[in-house]
């Protein structure tokens, strides 16, 4: 074998080597001004944003929470969230028509137009 046909094997870095790499490729959270504080509202979705997710990875199978914790999930959820079955949307619609009815016909006209043309043959017999 030829010095040029040699295969040159690195050593598989450490499991702390890759997470420093990974560190290191981070971009940086944005920079809040000093005394910055989020408002209730905001704290409120940014919780209830996190235990839907967690829920969500339970039901696909990527987390395991105890019965207790979707219990708990659970609670918290319809203390801050609305309860949709108890919305109760109504409303009324009122709709107008115009029918414009034709012109109304004699007996004779009626028979001539809507009788079947054996029962014509009946009728001027």
């Amino acid at each position: 074998m030829a010095d040029d046909d040699k295969v040159i094997s690195t050593p598989k870095p450490s499991y702390k080597e890759m997470r420093a790499a990974r560190r290191s490729t981070k971009v940086a959270a944005p920079k809040l001004r000093p005394g910055f504080r989020h408002t209730d509202v905001t704290r409120e979705k940014i919780q209830i944003g996190s235990i839907v997710a967690r829920l969500e990875k339970c039901a696909l199978g990527k987390l395991h929470m105890t019965l207790a914790q979707i219990r708990a999930a659970s609670i918290l959820l319809n203390k801050s969230l609305p309860d949709l079955i108890a919305t109760d949307v109504s409303a009324t619609f009122e709709h107008r028509f115009v029918v414009e009815a034709p012109q109304q016909l004699t007996r004779r006209e009626w028979e001539d137009k809507y009788t079947l043309p054996d029962q014509q043959k009946l009728l001027t017999q």
